[in-house]
């Protein structure tokens, strides 16, 4: 490979030794067929038609009422103010928003418009709407999703050019093909760290049960004072969230030190806040998914997947052939889905009753060794916030019935993520998850602003298609959540 100069972003303390993967894995290529991955849950996909709903005003049950995110919830008649005289700039404040003829639902939708937009407002506080001007036409909108202050758009973050010039230092990272394994993180990592020896640090952090590492990887200051956490790879068969990150931590390793964003530094930026990437936390999953049982080396492991798909098989869970079973396969390698492994809404999750490809969430919170050093490094680091990537559907999920302060801080981390990648946001009055995942934990447990982030619009495992328009729609995430960290938390 062509060699790019030594570009550090930020000069770190100290190195850490590279821990070797010690896994071999069989070579594989082309596409998984996808005709059986219907059945095993649900893809959302990203809708045209009204915005999602709005938190609204919080229930004594916890549930939350029925409306629409740029729309008033009917339930809740708004306050009648005298409409005030105005001339004043707003900016589009949720992710999409209608402007309508009168101030009323029932009132004809003139134009529907996205986060970040602008308009000027010539009339505030009808009964809860204010007037703007829209291509010289008066028009309404509800006036508590407009903002007087611009909103953050992390579209804006970096030029073409420069983002361009990163581009063409990114020989390390194949993004081109569909499966990115454990050999190939391992590798990658041992190459960047090559390249870029002050550029960053990692560690193992846990071994899983069929021995691979569980690594944790530093971008930034390691003596930053805000710190932000990013996982990926957690459920097998959406692997391509670990080939994302990485990606990720290679273009940032590419930037100039002295490429501006939001008015510092890329160098300063990541010397006040640092990046602590979880690329890859269900290794041996992802083997399976993979590469079936020939990923994994453990013969009592690659006996009891076995067992598991004979008996879901008799059981009538599954009709997929054995070969598609572990395509699919979400779980680690002891059967557990790790992300319903998770003490917040533990007890209350029922899932699978055994261990197999996915649901299961296992004896106990923290059962499983990737699981409990994703909580250890969690407590030990305490960061400002935390996003966790997943696949598909092009989504952001984050209302786990949080209130006050701290449902204020998370809906601003979301309105962040999505002014980057622009995807829709969700809610759990009309879109439950299942609980005991790593975002409730931190966010109902430890009060720690989290979102999830899905990726992709078909069923995971994606194609190696979708990769390219994932990249662009995500690429500038790291400093627009550093920025965010840097202006908006303690």
């Amino acid at each position: 490979m062509k060699c790019a100069g030594r570009i550090t972003v930020c000069a770190l303390a100290a190195m850490l030794l590279f821990v070797s993967c010690g896994k071999a894995e069989p070579e594989s290529d082309g596409l998984v067929p996808m005709e059986t991955a219907k059945g095993y849950e649900h893809v959302a996909k990203v809708e045209s038609a009204e915005p999602t709903p709005s938190p609204g005003v919080q229930e004594p049950d916890g549930n939350q009422p029925q409306g629409s995110e740029g729309e008033p919830d009917v339930t809740t008649p708004p306050d009648t103010v005298t409409p005030e005289p105005s001339q004043d700039i707003v900016y589009v404040a949720v992710s999409k928003l209608n402007l309508r003829s009168a101030p009323s639902l029932e009132s004809e939708v003139i134009v529907q418009v996205k986060y970040g937009e602008s308009f000027v407002r010539i009339e505030k506080g009808t009964e809860g709407w204010d007037k703007l001007l829209y291509n010289d036409q008066e028009v309404y909108a509800y006036a508590e999703f407009l903002s007087e202050k611009k909103v953050a758009d992390g579209r804006d973050m970096f030029s073409g050019a420069v983002m361009a010039e990163a581009k063409k230092k990114m020989d390390i990272v194949d993004t081109t093909k569909q499966l990115y394994s454990y050999d190939e993180l391992c590798g990658d990592l041992k190459e960047l760290k090559d390249r870029y020896p002050d550029g960053f640090t990692y560690q193992s952090v846990g071994v899983s049960a069929d021995g691979r590492n569980i690594y944790e990887v530093v971008f930034g200051s390691p003596v930053a004072r805000k710190k932000i956490i990013i996982q990926a790879g957690i459920h097998a068969r959406e692997y391509m969230t670990s080939q994302l990150v990485m990606a990720q931590l290679e273009f940032y390793l590419s930037l100039l030190g002295d490429t501006v964003y939001g008015g510092t530094t890329v160098r300063e930026l990541f010397d006040t806040v640092s990046i602590h990437l979880f690329p890859m936390m269900n290794p041996d999953g992802i083997s399976i998914s993979q590469y079936g049982l020939d990923g994994i080396s453990d013969v009592l492991l690659r006996a009891d997947i076995k067992n598991w798909y004979d008996r879901d098989k008799t059981n009538g869970q599954t009709d997929a052939t054995f070969e598609n079973y572990m395509k699919l396969w979400k779980a680690n390698a002891r059967g557990v889905d790790l992300n319903r492994n998770f003490n917040y809404g533990f007890a209350e999750y029922s899932g699978a009753k055994n261990p197999g490809a996915m649901k299961y969430k296992g004896t106990a919170p923290a059962s499983e060794a990737e699981t409990a050093a994703l909580i250890r490094r969690t407590e030990e680091l305490s960061p400002v916030l935390a996003i966790s990537y997943h696949a598909s559907g092009s989504v952001i999920y984050w209302d786990y019935g949080q209130t006050g302060e701290l449902r204020t801080k998370c809906k601003a981390l979301v309105d962040i993520i999505h002014g980057v990648n622009q995807n829709e946001i969700r809610y759990a009055a009309t879109d439950k998850q299942d609980a005991a995942g790593y975002g409730d934990w931190l966010v109902m447990e430890k009060g720690i602003p989290s979102a999830t982030v899905e990726i992709g619009v078909g069923a995971a495992p994606l194609a190696a298609e979708e990769f390219a328009q994932i990249w662009e729609r995500n690429a500038p995430m790291w400093a627009a959540l550093a920025g965010f960290a840097k202006e908006n938390s303690r």
